[in-house]
């Protein structure tokens, strides 16, 4: 019996040798790296730049009409026929005549101060919607 009691301090002292050696910081160190204990490490992330939401979804608009759409922008949606491997060329047509016409109305042009930006929407029986939208070049 008495030497279990021997054996069993003799571990136990063992253990504790091992927990405050080389050994035991080493797996300390582990642990640690591991994030089984300690604080939890956090990393510098910058904060992300605001966002907003634009509407992507072109809504249908009158064809053949010059549109004010109220925010200092105006709008001409020019319907072309575009026939198979044709739609540049249906593009270039309905962007010229969307553009005329907001040039004959004086929102586009020179001395207008407003560029264009072209969008277009194929629709249903080989009809592409071209749509010249103003905004203004100035600050």
């Amino acid at each position: 019996m008495k030497l279990i009691l021997e054996n069993w301090n003799k571990f136990l002292t063992e253990e504790e040798e091992l927990e405050e050696g080389p050994i035991g910081g080493a797996l300390a160190g582990l642990g640690l790296a591991l994030g089984l204990g300690g604080a939890p490490q956090t990393t510098d992330v910058p904060a992300p730049e605001p966002t907003h939401q634009v509407d992507t979804q072109q809504q249908q608009a009158e064809t053949g009409k010059v549109v004010d759409n109220g925010d200092g922008t105006f709008s001409y949606t020019a319907a072309v026929q575009a026939h198979p491997g044709m739609s540049s060329m249906a593009k270039t047509q309905g962007s010229h005549q969307a553009k005329q016409a907001l040039t004959d109305a004086g929102h586009l042009g020179p001395g207008s101060g407003n560029g264009a930006r072209i969008s277009q929407t194929a629709a249903s029986g080989g009809t592409m919607h071209v749509t010249v939208t103003t905004y203004s070049l100035g600050g």
